[in-house]
């Protein structure tokens, strides 16, 4: 079906203010109508997310759709200013949206929205407004709650993700509209948001606990709130994936899921791969709800997943060995608990005798995997976990007799002490292959403050034993006959997260503690070895790469002070966008230092910058951070450098000492 694009329209809001839009449409929309998919997102969709927003939308206007990719107020050509994520605003402009684009004589009145990330968040917390033209959702790499499932705090810590996705979040929000579409008066309305914009990650710090901060925009608040279908997609590799079996499990709609061996990114596109046409898929969803046509796509599981076979740390850029199975419901009556217990000996199907085993302080624990959502496959992905391993308290299982397949959230209980009042416990869950090597499968961890909650976080009693439970990432995995299964328990995971105020001790009771596996057993045919189209092709010669980009991550120490550094760096390289004449460059450079024995010699530093440039339109921003801590606080800097013809014309600091709250 032949299409056309509207480079550039505005969408009127009742105050006064505008939205940008770009829009793609079948060329006979007009005599002949069809349903809108809206894509709702901060990203600027002339210049830096022009890429990845436009496979999808091309590829559903050519079969009857009208994709439409809207800027969030304040960002890209869009009027106002935006001051945070979610805020309750945009929600209320992506209701007038939807008016907006039922309205259209191009449209029939049937909307869906769609996206990955920022725009699978407020397709959800849309979709709980429950506006009438809003008939469906697909929604990727997303949560339903902003406080557990999010970059700023993993199990009740306080995550690096929180300060890397701050510091581009802030570039984003510094950027100016595009002068050839907003017209003559976009210095000025730069200028305001410039005067706008805030350190966003020192609010994010001020909240350490799930308050009515990161309540607002968590669905899960009440899931009866959200009343169109609903399709939630995920991949192993992204940690959003724990929302897919959540939803499915909770929401009371027409819902499916689907988890592949990706990272945050669509599976059209898969990495680690392999990739899917789940363009396809959309269609096929699409056309069942918003054009009434019978696809069968609600007669096939509701959750289909990809069993991997192999860790993708060990053999990328080869695609994840595995294959696509379903289940017919979430939660399925299928999955069946397998108990190991966490015996002094290693895990065996039958408890020993308690004992107590203790691990003493190491703040290097996690330096095996570094990236809490890796982007860049080649430097990012889990390694060896043999390292840490080692400096953690393992249990091993025998050498299997035979290969044990597993669905859904693994689960450890842990009978534990510690020797001070705040403390966390991570947990890996790991495959030893014959040679000894031991790969990363899935791991949790938990702030044991929060033992009881995210909402009130408690201290703990110093030598007390706890009774706590970890739930791991949701996770399909096949384990090898003749290989083992290993957890490891460690009180540090660093750099993924902060480490407690001071060294801790941590004792775990064996015997008592266990792994809790969630055993998969062999399925109707119908249920097995899924199939399911190649992705569409697309042409990616759009951009034109000007400049060589490059990515590297670098594990040095210790140095001649004991200390321990990672250095990650990405640069884009300069990417021509060909149609617009506009090239783009996105540079970041991560730095986390540590001592092995000083939990507050942890230091996080980095910087993000963002440059554009056409003709003599030359922008670039420029936001660096610094955190260090001490027992009883957090010691945060920010500071944002903008620059328009290589001139600074906007320059401002923040500093803020935040006090620890039981993290």
């Amino acid at each position: 079906m032949a299409i056309r694009n509207i480079e550039h329209t505005w969408i009127p809001l009742p105050d006064g203010r505008r939205l940008a839009a770009r829009i793609w449409l079948p060329t006979n929309a007009e005599a002949s109508p069809v349903p809108a998919v809206l894509e709702y997102l901060p990203y600027r969709k002339r210049d830096l997310d022009r890429n990845k927003s436009e496979p999808a939308h091309v590829y559903a206007a050519a079969r009857g759709y009208a994709g439409v990719r809207v800027d969030i107020k304040g960002t890209g050509e869009s009027d106002g200013i935006i001051n945070d994520e979610y805020e309750k605003q945009e929600q209320l402009d992506g209701l007038e949206i939807l008016k907006w684009l039922a309205q259209q004589p191009w449209c029939t009145g049937a909307v869906g929205m769609r996206g990955i990330s920022w725009g699978g968040f407020n397709s959800l917390q849309i979709a709980a407004l429950n506006p009438p033209e809003l008939k469906a959702i697909v929604t990727h790499g997303s949560t339903d709650d902003r406080y557990t499932d999010d970059a700023h705090y993993i199990g009740g810590s306080l995550g690096r993700a929180n300060f890397e996705w701050g510091q581009l979040f802030m570039n984003v929000l510094s950027l100016p509209p595009d002068p050839e579409l907003f017209g003559p008066g976009w210095r000025k309305e730069w200028l305001k948001r410039l005067e706008a914009v805030g350190p966003v990650t020192h609010k994010w710090m001020r909240h350490q606990r799930r308050d009515s901060y990161w309540r607002h925009g968590s669905v899960n608040e009440d899931y009866s709130r959200i009343k169109c279908p609903v399709y939630a997609v995920g991949g192993f590799v992204d940690v959003y994936t724990n929302t897919v079996p959540r939803l499915l499990e909770n929401l009371s709609v027409p819902r499916k899921g689907l988890i592949g061996p990706h990272g945050h990114n669509v599976p059209d596109e898969a990495e680690p791969g392999p990739a899917i046409g789940f363009f396809h898929e959309e269609v096929r969803w699409w056309d069942h709800w918003l054009k009434g046509i019978d696809t069968g796509i609600m007669d096939e599981p509701m959750l289909q997943v990809y069993i991997q076979e192999n860790v993708p740390g060990q053999v990328y850029p080869d695609p994840v060995p595995g294959r696509w199975v379903g289940e017919r419901t979430w939660p399925s009556d299928r999955i069946m608990d397998r108990t190991y217990y966490l015996n002094a000996t290693g895990l065996a199907e039958m408890p020993a005798a308690e004992e107590a085993i203790t691990l003493a302080p190491d703040q290097t624990v996690g330096l095996s995997n570094q990236a809490f959502l890796p982007f860049d496959m080649k430097t990012e992905l889990p390694r060896d976990q043999s390292d840490d391993d080692n400096k953690s308290l393992v249990f091993d299982s025998d050498a299997l007799a035979e290969d044990i397949e597993i669905c859904g959230h693994p689960l450890v209980k842990l009978a534990l002490s510690v020797d001070k009042p705040v403390a966390k416990v991570a947990v890996r869950l790991n495959e030893i292959r014959p040679d000894g090597s031991s790969w990363y499968v899935t791991a949790g961890l938990l702030n044991l403050t929060h033992r009881n909650g995210h909402a009130e976080p408690e201290a703990l009693l110093p030598g007390d034993v706890y009774e706590i439970e970890v739930p791991l990432n949701v996770i399909a995995y096949r384990f090898k006959k003749g290989h083992r299964i290993r957890v490891s328990v460690s009180e540090s995971y660093w750099p993924q997260v902060w480490p407690s105020p001071e060294g801790v001790e941590l004792t775990v009771r064996t015997g008592v503690s266990r792994l809790v596996l969630p055993e998969r057993p062999a399925a109707s045919n119908d249920l097995e070895n899924l199939d399911f189209t190649d992705p569409a092709p697309y042409d990616r010669s759009v951009i034109t790469p000007t400049v060589a980009g490059d990515k590297k991550q670098e594990l040095t120490g210790p140095d001649e002070n004991g200390r321990y550094q990672v250095r990650t760096l990405s640069d884009s390289g300069g990417l021509l966008i060909n149609a617009i004449g506009t090239e783009m460059r996105l540079l970041s450079e991560w730095i986390s230092t540590i001592e092995k024995t000083d939990p507050n010699s942890s230091n996080w530093s980095g910087y993000f910058s963002i440059e554009l440039k056409r003709g003599d339109w030359d922008i670039k921003t420029l936001s660096n951070f610094d955190l260090t801590s001490d027992k009883t606080n957090f010691h945060i800097s920010t500071d944002l450098v903008v620059y328009e013809k290589n001139s600074v014309i906007f320059s401002k600091e923040w500093k803020d000492s935040i006090p620890r709250d039981l993290a």
